[in-house]
């Protein structure tokens, strides 16, 4: 008779240490979104004095609310949780008790998820801008 051994959760689980890495990765990848919104917000400042129909202008105002709506309140927001997410795991690592670590796993692939969705949305805003501004450069 063949014995059958089932992997425990935990070897199944990412450990800690490449959780922390990931999430300062993600500090990383927060600031290279807000520097490449800030180049956006360049370019769109340049291709809007040679705008002239009025469904040009439209888009240029539509990229302009998006890029205050994404850096001013989704990136700030990212970052600001991220930063707590960050602390909790330091904060974890000092006390004397044993670390409970799911609530911090659920957490992280909480912010993982949205992170994720919001680089789909950043890859499609960033698509749509480019095919938009080529026609003025």
């Amino acid at each position: 008779m063949e014995t059958v051994h089932q992997p425990t959760p935990a070897l199944l689980e990412t450990s800690i240490s490449h959780l922390h890495q990931e999430s300062k990765n993600w500090v990383q990848e927060i600031e290279l979104w807000r520097n490449e919104f800030s180049f956006f917000q360049k370019l769109l400042e340049s291709i809007a004095p040679k705008a002239h129909a009025v469904e040009d202008k439209k888009q240029i105002d539509h990229f302009q609310h998006l890029i205050t709506y994404f850096q001013g309140e989704l990136l700030d927001r990212f970052a600001h949780d991220v930063r707590l997410h960050e602390n909790y795991l330091q904060k974890l690592g000092r006390e004397d008790s044993s670390f409970q670590d799911q609530p911090y796993r659920e957490q992280h692939q909480k912010q993982k998820e949205q992170l994720a969705a919001f680089a789909l949305d950043y890859r499609q805003y960033r698509q749509e801008l480019f095919q938009f501004a080529e026609q003025y450069l």
